[in-house]
């Protein structure tokens, strides 16, 4: 299989995987930051949080679950980086693919 093979399975057997995955971010902890997209717990939060932001010191949000009986606060830490699985998938191709180089 060649990684353009491989890539266009991805892109169109996993096209919602894709959607969701565009808009994942991680912290530099690796930890998932909560986005509107998966309708996550702490978006709104989160997306009002970083719009003053200076993208160097940790961002520390909180918000309130289970109808407002408690809440949460995390606190996350830049870089926020996005998701590349076909970046991922590249990598892991020429690492493990050694017979079939194109």
């Amino acid at each position: 299989m060649t990684l353009e093979e491989l890539l266009i399975i991805y892109r169109v057997q996993f096209a919602v995987m894709k959607q969701y995955e565009a808009a994942d971010e991680f912290d530099a902890w690796g930890r998932h930051i909560p986005n509107t997209t998966r309708k996550d717990p702490g978006a709104r939060a989160f997306r009002v949080a970083r719009e003053g932001h200076d993208g160097v010191s940790p961002l520390t949000v909180s918000w309130e679950i289970d109808d407002g009986k408690k809440t949460v606060t995390k606190t996350f830490y830049p870089p926020f980086t996005q998701v590349d699985r076909e970046a991922d998938y590249e990598r892991a191709w020429r690492a493990f693919c050694l017979s079939c180089r194109t």
